[in-house]
């Protein structure tokens, strides 16, 4: 739901800047997704915010992932 709002944010406020982007879904990470994500947060910075947006929903999937009420 958050990649929603995002991209929304993104959309209205005309930013398409990969960088950008993908500072932002850093930003929203919390730990235990980051810790499941940290092969793709440690390549090269040039990953496209589309690919590195499907990794973290892709580790999310994994029935591993407990999620917090």
């Amino acid at each position: 739901r958050e990649f929603l709002f995002l991209e929304a944010e993104f959309y209205v406020y005309e930013i398409s800047s990969h960088q950008v982007q993908i500072t932002c879904l850093l930003k929203g990470l919390i730990t235990e997704v980051a810790r499941l994500v940290y092969d793709v947060l440690r390549k090269s910075s040039t990953i496209p915010h589309d690919d590195f947006k499907f990794a973290i929903l892709e580790f999310m999937k994994e029935p591993k992932l407990e999620f917090g009420k």
